[in-house]
């Protein structure tokens, strides 16, 4: 049974021993917002940093201060490792400006593939 909370932008659940967030159609990311999300995911990650898989392809834009907060210390307590599913070419290009200028302390990979992103986040 999966166990799951909602924001405005995003749905966060555990599921199969993942944190999974969902992002809505169209979704720009604030910092509130980046806050709002970690917090579901703290809820749900209460025992500790959990595989996190993040599925990113709706998302429109994700702004400098919630990159920061994506990348916090924060979040290093919720999340062990990130997979960032991307499939159309705007999430595309944010997941890879994400990475490429926030540096995340965990280990975080881009995936066009759900499920190559489960099996790096299953092996890691």
């Amino acid at each position: 049974m999966a166990e799951w909370l909602t924001s405005s932008v995003a749905t966060a659940e555990i599921r199969d021993g993942l944190l999974v967030y969902s992002y809505k159609d169209g979704a720009v990311i604030e910092e509130a917002d980046a806050r709002s999300t970690i917090a579901l995911g703290a809820k749900l990650a209460a025992n500790g940093p959990l595989p996190t898989l993040v599925l990113m392809s709706r998302v429109r834009r994700v702004a400098g201060a919630a990159r920061e907060v994506f990348t916090s210390a924060e979040n290093e307590q919720i999340s062990r490792q990130v997979a960032l599913v991307v499939w159309s070419p705007l999430s595309r290009v944010i997941g890879n400006f994400f990475l490429g200028l926030n540096k995340p302390k965990f280990p975080t990979r881009l995936f066009t593939a759900e499920s190559a992103a489960l099996e790096w986040l299953r092996q890691t």
